[in-house]
């Protein structure tokens, strides 16, 4: 009995995370669980980035959430997975999920490169929270459509003027508010 009560219980927190995932920035919502003592809730665990495939992994998924964003944005620019500047890590955050596969939560930047239309548009960073799903067998070199990663919506970003990307406020996320 206590044991059905205990696993009812795991799979309520696991449920109430994935929930809070879904609605927001997936790296402030572990975040906030974590500042709650409620450490590694719903399986989240950091990401050490501490190796050359791990890295080129996470990069990978950055560049392919930068990809679904420019096609869901109605942002006016074309944004590319870039550090902001030269030597700065691309992917600032990860944490991971094993769930048949592995989830992905990474903190990465973005840069606009040009217009989406023959416009003009001013020169835009921002600092993005993005969740990925791949399967086990996921890599970044292999051409494999059937283990494409899937990028959950919304990816969260938040433009950055200078080195203020930590008090920026949010204001873009598509697959929720969209704006210019």
């Amino acid at each position: 009995m206590a044991s059905t009560l205990r696993t009812q219980l795991l799979s309520l927190a696991c449920l109430v995370a994935t929930v809070a995932l879904v609605n927001g920035s997936c790296i402030g919502t572990i975040k906030g669980f974590m500042k709650e003592g409620k450490h590694l809730i719903g399986g989240w665990r950091p990401l050490q980035m501490n190796d050359a495939s791990t890295v080129e992994k996470l990069e990978a998924l950055a560049q392919i959430s930068a990809t679904l964003y420019n096609e869901m944005s109605n942002d006016l620019r074309v944004y590319e997975a870039k550090p902001l500047e030269e030597g700065a890590p691309l992917v600032q955050e990860a944490y991971t999920q094993l769930v048949n596969g592995i989830n992905y939560c990474l903190r990465f930047t973005m840069k606009s490169l040009a217009c989406k239309n023959s416009g003009n548009c001013e020169t835009k960073s921002m600092q993005c929270d993005s969740q990925v799903y791949t399967q086990f067998s996921w890599d970044p070199k292999a051409n494999d459509l059937e283990s494409t990663p899937d990028v959950s919506v919304p990816i969260d970003c938040t433009p950055i003027s200078g080195s203020s990307a930590k008090s920026a406020k949010s204001e873009n996320s598509i697959g929720q508010n969209m704006v210019n």
